[in-house]
């Protein structure tokens, strides 16, 4: 509690200040360091406080939550737009946030313990199979706060978490992170293999330029790895070349970018309408969801190495950066394609209208003034 030394870091040095084992040493507190707001200590002896752990509350050392239980959910502190804390009580009297656990399985009080996690889990049934659920906690929970005019509710993913490194930069983080570039539509060409069994056609120059991987192959549907083929370019013809041989019947799927149009490919639906078009949230995620996502996102990459799912180098490249299934978008594109396109929801005809209404308006508002 004391102003002067509770932001400060000691070391304990004991002193033998008469070389007589008689007499007990002399503890000496030499100061090495500063705390900062939000650091946190852990506790290693004591009758008491041992195995607890204290962060620092702006002046005040705050008890942190206590893990008392096996597979227990850790709690996570959200900020509003200014970083003060859902649970500050001055701006937020009466507050009942106690912290979100952000993501976490989606528990099923009435079924039998799982063997390893020791607590029931939620199932989606697809067919046969049954996928795990997850709570996505950080973008469907709800607190309450008092206000002069009554209970306020509050949506937690209106707020963002604080993220620290090990040299104490903060990141802001909610839950999304920006791609690595804007979303770009592949271009797809087709072959039924019959006669060539190796070389196939891309019809046009691929973008290489691009961070995202500009060119992914497939065959029957499965993706090959550029391992598995060669990008070959001959003066301006490029050609996707296949390390084995494929077998008559097999259809080969081509996607590329590129700044040319090439004659025999077609366009693939964008991102932001094939993808979550309507920009929803997601309250629940399944495991099945995440691997597909991570999956599509490994196929993104141009230095993955190894399969996906398996043994990879993912965890060492800046994997969130790039798209996968699981996405929202910047730019929506149902409402201004029913804007553009239909015709009784024409914009600028509704622009001009409402300034034609309001124009009448004014004008016999200002004659019922005169009279």
């Amino acid at each position: 509690t004391d102003a002067d030394v509770r932001n400060k870091i000691y070391r304990v040095d004991l002193i033998d200040q008469d070389s007589d084992t008689a007499t007990g040493e002399i503890i000496n507190l030499v100061a090495i360091g500063t705390v900062v707001d939000g650091n946190c200590v852990l506790s290693t002896l004591g009758a008491n406080n041992q195995g607890k752990q204290y962060w620092l509350n702006g002046t005040t050392w705050t008890a942190a939550q206590q893990k008392t239980a096996l597979n227990q959910d850790p709690l996570f502190a959200v900020y509003d737009p200014d970083h003060v804390s859902f649970a500050d009580a001055t701006k937020y009297p009466s507050s009942n946030f106690v912290g979100s656990k952000l993501f976490s399985y989606k528990r099923n009080n009435n079924a039998s313990p799982d063997t390893v996690l020791n607590f029931g889990l939620t199932y989606k049934n697809f067919n046969t199979l049954g996928d795990i659920v997850f709570d996505n906690n950080f973008d469907s929970d709800k607190f309450q706060y008092t206000k002069s005019s009554g209970n306020a509710s509050v949506i937690v993913r209106s707020g963002h978490v604080h993220q620290f490194d090990r040299s104490g930069n903060r990141s802001l983080l909610n839950g999304w992170t920006k791609t690595v570039e804007s979303s770009t539509q592949y271009q797809i060409v087709s072959y039924d293999v019959n006669s060539e069994l190796y070389s196939f056609e891309i019809g046009a120059s691929v973008d290489t330029t691009k961070i995202r991987q500009p060119l992914q192959v497939f065959v029957n549907g499965k993706f090959k790895y550029p391992s598995q083929y060669t990008h070959l370019i001959q003066a301006d013809r490029e050609y996707v070349v296949f390390t084995t041989a494929l077998a008559k019947n097999d259809v080969v799927t081509i996607k590329f970018v590129s700044n040319t149009k090439a004659a025999n490919s077609f366009y693939e639906v964008p991102d932001n309408l094939e993808r979550n078009a309507g920009n929803a949230t997601f309250a629940t995620l399944t495991l099945g969801q995440m691997r597909n996502h991570t999956v599509e996102i490994s196929q993104q990459i141009k230095t993955f190495a190894g399969v996906a799912p398996g043994k990879s180098n993912i965890r060492d490249v800046n994997y969130r950066a790039y798209p996968g299934n699981i996405l929202q978008h910047s730019a929506g594109m149902i409402l201004p394609m029913y804007a553009l396109t239909n015709k009784t929801a024409n914009t600028i005809d509704s622009i001009k209208y409402v300034k034609n209404e309001y124009t009448k308006f004014k004008n016999k508002f200002i004659d019922n003034i005169d009279k």
